[in-house]
């Protein structure tokens, strides 16, 4: 990729963190909140939460975003910092201003870095680039570098101020590497790579937060096309391999001594009756209740 695929504005914000504004971290935000009906509308039904971390950085354009329930009013320069399990907008709505976005998603030791165009094309969105690449490539050793949770007076502004500048390394990294020619062996195992990915970061979120339509997102595909092309790589299907994860998580919590209530938060079920079906379903046993009944082959 070069410098075409950004605008000249996208790249003078990308160059100038200096004058970034962050959202997401830890009290005061640089950003009040905004009084926008019609996205609230549309948020309504187009909200998510999932345990992955992401950032996303405005760097043309205003649009309104939603996170936690507030709306914000951004334009260039605004970072935004999703932790896990935030809610914020699934998507974009069709039409409004356009705009360009760097989405920066981690997936356990990978970050994936997608350029999005806002309001264009049917969705709502259209996708100029995308890349994953390790974390320590990147001179990242782990997200929580840039997430280090709620504060508030100078201990927070401190936070932030250190999240913001780490967001500006790793842009700057990512800017780096977009600008780079494809290595002479040919262009890497873009989907094998992000498949990759995502099963760790189920297997080490044991399901949690693991929903298909935020696993389809982070790869970048429809829900059918990823259910697709997840089964043609790991060679099961996505709910199988949840399972497979969540059953290897519960054995080890409950051999732990962890209770079911306890459990059933660990693996993400919204209740612990909820994992006694799915408990029943797999044929694993309470632990002193006796042994799993025996498990017909799938």
């Amino acid at each position: 990729m070069d410098e075409t695929r950004l605008s000249r504005r996208a790249l003078e914000t990308l160059l100038a963190p200096e004058r970034w504004r962050a959202i997401g971290l830890g009290a005061p935000r640089d950003l009040p909140e905004a009084r926008a009906p019609a996205h609230r509308r549309w948020a309504a039904r187009h909200t998510h939460a999932h345990a992955n971390r992401e950032i996303l950085v405005v760097l043309s354009g205003r649009r309104v975003v939603s996170l936690g329930g507030r709306l914000y009013r951004t334009g260039p320069g605004v970072v935004i910092f999703y932790d896990r399990m935030a809610p914020h907008d699934f998507g974009y709505p069709s039409g409004g201003p356009k705009a360009e976005h760097l989405w920066i998603i981690f997936v356990e030791d990978r970050c994936l870095a997608r350029l999005v165009e806002a309001g264009a094309g049917r969705k709502g969105h259209r996708e100029r680039w995308s890349a994953l690449w390790p974390l320590r490539e990147l001179g990242l050793v782990a997200a929580e570098d840039l997430f280090p949770g709620e504060a508030g007076g100078v201990a927070g502004r401190a936070a932030r101020v250190r999240a913001t500048a780490g967001a500006a390394f790793l842009a700057a990294a990512l800017l780096r590497k977009m600008l780079e020619p494809v290595p002479s062996e040919g262009p890497r195992d873009f989907q094998g790579e992000v498949i990759a990915a995502i099963q760790r970061h189920i297997r080490e979120n044991a399901g949690r937060g693991c929903q298909l339509e935020s696993l389809a997102r982070i790869a970048g595909y429809s829900k059918y096309h990823f259910l697709r092309l997840f089964r043609r790589r790991s060679g099961r299907s996505l709910s199988r391999y949840v399972d497979e994860c969540r059953e290897e998580a519960y054995r080890r919590l409950a051999d732990g001594g962890a209770r079911q209530k306890a459990i059933a938060a660990a693996l993400g079920f919204s209740h612990p009756s909820a994992l006694t079906r799915w408990r029943k379903r797999r044929g694993l046993s309470v632990p002193g209740h006796g042994h799993p009944a025996p498990r017909t082959p799938s």
